[in-house]
């Protein structure tokens, strides 16, 4: 009996098994839940970073969708992002700020922030400083240290809101307070000038230090710049070398400008004027002024470079257009002297009283002389 019990029930399971193939249903105990929109989510994410499978931001847009279509706030953030910048799925501003507001109407800050940085770019949507601000202080509100140092950071500039340096300060030092690497070089940028907080040296080298070692490029940057100034540490050129390396390995301009100097000079590092011309010209390149300027007069003196007069006039010009005093200076001597530009003494008076507006003494002087 107790084979005959053991046979039958093998064929029940059998016989049901043929049925379920024929009726197109799946027996109960082979049943798999359907993904939730959290792990649909999650999937999604390891295809954007490619985390355990090859990375595929098509296939991620895929998993958010589904997730998204589900009121799943992350899922709607991140599928708007991708909409908003065309990774993974054709750009659509529109449908971006769509779903950025649904999962904002779920309060969820991410959402909050992106909304924020929507309107304070104008990507999406019309350009709105006070929307951005609004949005911003929502997210702040709920603890999101990106969004805290976004509005420390429209804060501190008066941009749709009155400009408040210790609102600033504060909203920096809650983002800091979370590990935020850019509010803590932000806030110490803060305390190395007085600005919304009283002047704290030593408080200032420590968090842009601890940014800095954090793989903060800016904050990098201006450890460099405390070091070689000597301000609230020992001067060290050697340190803010190695400090705007790390900078300008980032891409941060002004760290590849500055260790472009101590190349050109050989200040802390070996002295190697053809590094200083390539440092100086990524730089430049990038719209830096100050480089543009002092590439030009590598380009004028032939240092590092073969002398060419004409591509230091366009140099000039460049940086005198973004506002330099020392561009507008070289730019007037150029058209002064007819050297790589033709001779216009009205060109050259224009740009010396630019200049010299700025306190640049030698430009007035010269302004004066030509009768200006």
């Amino acid at each position: 009996m107790i084979f005959s019990l053991k046979y039958t029930t093998i064929n029940i399971f059998l016989l049901c098994a043929i049925f379920c193939v024929v009726s197109g249903e799946s027996p109960a105990y082979a049943t798999d839940p359907a993904p939730s929109p959290a792990e649909l989510y999650k999937i999604g994410r390891a295809y954007y970073l490619g985390v355990g499978v090859n990375r595929d931001p098509s296939k991620a847009v895929d998993y958010w969708r589904q997730a998204a279509a589900q009121n799943y706030p992350p899922a709607e953030t991140d599928l708007g992002s991708a909409y908003l910048y065309g990774v993974g799925v054709a750009t659509d501003p529109a449908q971006a700020i769509a779903l950025f507001n649904k999962a904002a109407a779920q309060n969820y800050p991410p959402a909050e922030n992106s909304l924020g940085i929507a309107f304070q770019t104008g990507n999406g949507v019309a350009a709105d400083p006070v929307q951005a601000v609004q949005w911003y202080r929502k997210a702040a509100a709920q603890g999101l240290p990106i969004a805290q140092y976004n509005l420390a950071n429209v804060t501190q500039m008066g941009l749709g809101t009155p400009a408040d340096a210790p609102t600033a300060a504060n909203w920096y030092q809650k983002a800091a307070d979370q590990g935020l690497p850019q509010a803590m070089n932000r806030l110490g940028v803060l305390y190395e000038r007085g600005l919304g907080v009283p002047q704290d040296l030593p408080k200032a080298v420590g968090l842009i230090s601890k940014a800095a070692q954090a793989g903060e490029a800016a904050a990098e940057r201006n450890l460099g710049l405390l070091y070689l100034a000597g301000e609230g540490v020992k001067a060290d050129n050697l340190r803010a070398a190695a400090w705007f390396t790390r900078a300008a390995s980032q891409g941060d301009i002004v760290g590849t400008y500055a260790l472009g100097s101590l190349y050109l000079y050989g200040s802390g590092v070996p002295q190697n004027q053809a590094t200083a011309v390539s440092l100086f010209t990524r730089a430049a390149n990038a719209g830096y002024a100050p480089a543009q300027n002092n590439l030009g007069v590598l380009y004028s003196r032939g240092i590092g470079v073969a002398q060419n007069d004409a591509m230091a006039a366009n140099l000039f010009a460049a940086a005198a257009k973004s506002g330099n005093a020392a561009g507008e200076e070289n730019l007037a001597r150029a058209y002064q002297s007819g050297t790589g530009v033709a001779k216009n003494l009205e060109q050259a008076k224009f740009w010396f009283g630019k200049a010299a507006a700025q306190g640049d003494q030698s430009a007035l002087q010269a302004l004066h002389t030509m009768g200006g």
